[in-house]
């Protein structure tokens, strides 16, 4: 999932997701847009909510609006990208 991230957010239109000027997080800007032509496109999916879920399920913190945070999901660092793991859940919990 992270490096499908990665490379989503540097393939597509920044009119429609794109990396903070800081490259420490990202922002989505047309939510429509990334619903109907990118997301199918890179997670075989076209619902908002399943994507964030799989960002919360991968340690990704929602900052204001649609723009999600993680340490080591970085625009000029793809190398870490191998190191954000999907946060463990015990039986019977839910992810919140």
């Amino acid at each position: 999932f992270p490096v499908k991230l990665h490379q989503m957010l540097h393939e597509c239109s920044d009119e429609i997701a794109s990396f903070a000027p800081d490259g420490r997080s990202f922002c989505i800007r047309n939510k429509e847009r990334l619903v109907n032509e990118v997301l199918p496109k890179y997670f075989h999916q076209n619902k908002f909510a399943s994507f964030t879920r799989q960002l919360n399920v991968y340690g990704f913190r929602r900052m204001t609006g649609n723009s999600f945070q993680h340490e080591l999901f970085l625009r000029d660092h793809p190398e870490y990208l191998e190191f954000i793991r999907r946060v463990g859940v015990k039986r019977g919990e839910q992810v919140m």
